[in-house]
């Protein structure tokens, strides 16, 4: 090899590699040994990049795989139920949370219209929610009422979080079934208080109007008032 000609390194790197698997020196290479011994460093190097990038590769691999079960964990036992649904209005997933409030089991829940599940007097407010999903920028919770096998429906709270590329949006449900019947029960109790004290106030006024026609007939006779009014 002539000295103003630059070696052939994928020879080079071939003839290296072949010292490397003996670790030897041939005595009849053409290569100068400061450029073999310059390739075999560059290898052993690169193997140990190669080997580093592995070993980062493999630890990525098992934190994604961690963060994956965490987020399933986390998906599917969250308090609240979350249901992906697709343009066209199929349950597409849902965790645990969901399945239950739908009264059934998620195997049997995929792939099937989530309207089935609307109680009927919440229809128009779901149709308006699904027709809004993919247009409304700021979606505000709406209640709705789901159909339920003791009869009484359940209520929940709903958020809904649109993915036009993914032509799907997400609902999360909040069960507020107990504070709706206490909303309700309370709302009872206060017409009640409201009838007990309109009666008292009408039986207030009637005994005033008493009073104040005894007193005229206490005048008439010449008599004081007995009452104050």
């Amino acid at each position: 090899m002539k000295n103003n000609t630059l070696p052939d390194f994928s020879k080079l790197r071939k003839d290296a590699e072949g010292l490397l698997a003996k670790d030897t020196l041939r005595s009849n290479s053409n290569l100068h040994e400061g450029d073999l011994m310059k390739l075999k460093h560059e290898l052993q190097v690169h193997q140990i990049e190669l080997e580093m990038q592995n070993e980062e590769l493999i630890r990525t691999k098992n934190q994604a795989i961690s963060d994956i079960e965490k987020y399933i964990d986390l998906y599917d036992f969250i308090p609240s139920g979350i249901i992906t649904i697709s343009d066209k209005g199929i349950i597409l997933n849902l965790n645990f949370r969901a399945a239950k409030l739908l009264n059934n089991d998620r195997r049997i829940l995929k792939n099937t219209p989530f309207i089935n599940h609307i109680h009927p007097k919440s229809l128009l407010t779901y149709n308006q929610l699904f027709n809004n999903a993919f247009t409304s920028e700021i979606k505000k919770p709406i209640e709705l009422f789901l159909l339920s096998k003791t009869g009484a429906p359940t209520c929940v709270l709903i958020d809904t979080i649109a993915y036009e590329k993914m032509n799907q949006f997400s609902i999360t449900l909040f069960d507020i079934t107990d504070y709706k019947r206490q909303e309700e029960a309370t709302r009872i109790k206060l017409e009640d208080l409201k009838d007990i004290n309109n009666y008292f106030l009408c039986r207030e006024l009637k005994l005033m109007e008493i009073k104040e026609e005894v007193n005229n007939l206490l005048k008439k006779a010449g008599c004081d008032d007995q009452y104050l009014i």
